[in-house]
């Protein structure tokens, strides 16, 4: 005997679904999380559309006629007078919200790693062909490229060459990544190998929450973060290096990557080397509590961010973005953005800012790449097949241009092989297709698709309402 039967995707949306990347037709979840979340904003409780599109700032580069070069780390805030600051392979560049000027050169032979302002003065960490060295600028006119060499004490002065060369500034010091070691510079004194963790050891990130500061160590698939008091010296009362252990330690086992800070809660990304993704979780006492599970490499320290309230990370060509979009909710997890070239993502004027090979962007508009694709459905729980006969969609009242494509996948064919509806009408806000009859059904998806939709005018989608029946077999 026929059954109606009714399927509703409404807020909370609640992002992607727990360990989605295991399977494209997952039916794992709720009816508000989904199978895939491509260039999509969650941050919008009451909705969920399309992520940013984002435009080139001006390149100015007087060093070699205005070409870019890829600029892999930015100091992730305002420095000074609406300006940050950034660095590339061979140059240190000033960044506004409109324009990235190539201001210093670096040695001969140099590859730049990391920049960060400490006390009023910007650093800057690059390798060289057997080592590396630290420079400095007054933020005027004095540049000292081999500051660093010249200036570590005497018996903790090892400049270590590595692609891992974090750099923090935790309103005390300005803590070093050297590899293996951890480096301090007091305002007086430099010391570039304070804490040994012993060789096959990397310093992969620095953060602190002002009263410790957390170093995140990869020790060959024996992470740690070792936790310290903010108030650290790097010279005792005779200027002799002090050789510090941590306050307390946490053992995570596996390997670690960046980490992020936000209202005093410490976050951390770290990978079980027998699962195929890593984690995102939090410090909790002595131990982690993970957040979401994520598919891809762990991100570095130059690849995270904060940006309209979510932890903002890059991973395998995407953008993602978890945290919660009240406070009554739980973490999502989205796909804010793609881009497979990515080298560091900054948030220093509230807009997102990205640097690739190609070029350093500041998000604007809309994505028309935008995807969502829903869990797989089930009409019936017996041998019937199902009917799908109404479809009510609800967004914002749409302008000209707006709108997207509603897709019904049925039985595992392609995508393009999908019946589906063109929201686009005018200032609608209540989408109504009756007696559109899709047939057979054993299972199928719902994928939003605004590759028709608009880069300047938004469509927000707030509910996908289906109705239908069973079908005797």
């Amino acid at each position: 005997m026929a059954q109606e039967w009714s399927i509703t995707i409404k807020p909370p949306f609640e992002g992607l679904s727990p360990r989605w990347y295991r399977d494209t037709n997952s039916t794992y979840g709720s009816a508000t999380q989904f199978n895939d979340l491509v260039d999509v904003d969650l941050s919008n409780p009451s909705s969920i559309t399309q992520g940013p599109a984002f435009t080139s700032l001006t390149i100015v580069n007087s060093y070699d006629s205005n070409n870019y070069e890829a600029i892999v780390d930015i100091i992730d805030r305002n420095v000074y007078n609406n300006t940050t600051y950034g660095i590339s392979a061979s140059y240190i560049w000033s960044i506004t919200a409109t324009t990235a000027t190539a201001i210093r050169e670096l040695p001969a032979g140099a590859t730049g790693i990391s920049i960060e302002e400490y006390d009023g003065y910007i650093y800057y960490m690059y390798n060289t062909a057997a080592a590396s060295d630290i420079g400095r600028w007054n933020l005027a006119a004095t540049w000292t490229d081999a500051w660093g060499s010249t200036n570590a004490v005497t018996d903790s002065n090892t400049f270590v060459k590595s692609d891992y060369h974090p750099l923090h500034n935790n309103g005390v010091a300005l803590l070093i990544g050297n590899e293996r070691y951890l480096g301090i510079y007091d305002g007086v004194y430099l010391a570039m190998n304070e804490a040994d963790y012993k060789s096959g050891s990397i310093v992969k990130d620095i953060k602190d929450n002002i009263y410790n500061t957390y170093v995140a160590v990869d020790r060959l698939g024996d992470s740690v973060i070792n936790i310290y008091s903010s108030d650290l010296s790097a010279v005792d009362d005779s200027g002799s290096p002090v050789e510090f252990g941590p306050d307390d330690t946490i053992k995570l086992g596996g390997y670690i990557g960046a980490m992020f800070v936000r209202n005093g809660i410490i976050y951390v990304t770290n990978q079980d080397e027998t699962d195929d993704a890593f984690t995102v979780s939090y410090v909790n006492g002595a131990r982690i509590s993970p957040l979401q599970y994520v598919s891809g490499d762990l991100p570095k320290f130059n690849n995270t961010t904060w940006y309209k309230g979510f932890l903002t990370f890059f991973s395998d060509g995407y953008i993602y973005q978890t945290g919660q979009v009240d406070t009554s909710e739980g973490f999502v997890l989205t796909k804010l953005a793609s881009n497979s070239n990515i080298h560091t993502i900054a948030t220093p004027f509230s807009t997102l800012i990205i640097a690739d090979n190609t070029s350093i962007y500041k998000n604007s508009g809309y994505s028309n790449t935008s995807k969502s694709t829903s869990l797989v459905f089930t009409p019936s729980n017996d041998i019937n097949l199902g009917i799908i006969k109404n479809i009510v969609v609800r967004t914002n009242a749409l302008e000209t241009g707006a709108g997207c494509k509603i897709k019904i996948v049925k039985n595992g064919e392609s995508e393009s092989a999908a019946r589906y509806i063109t929201i686009s009408s005018v200032g609608e806000i209540m989408h109504t297709f009756r007696n559109i009859d899709i047939v057979d059904i054993k299972n199928f998806k719902i994928i939003i698709d605004w590759s028709t939709g608009s880069t300047t005018k938004p469509c927000h989608i707030r509910e996908i309402y289906l109705t239908g029946q069973t079908k005797e077999v």
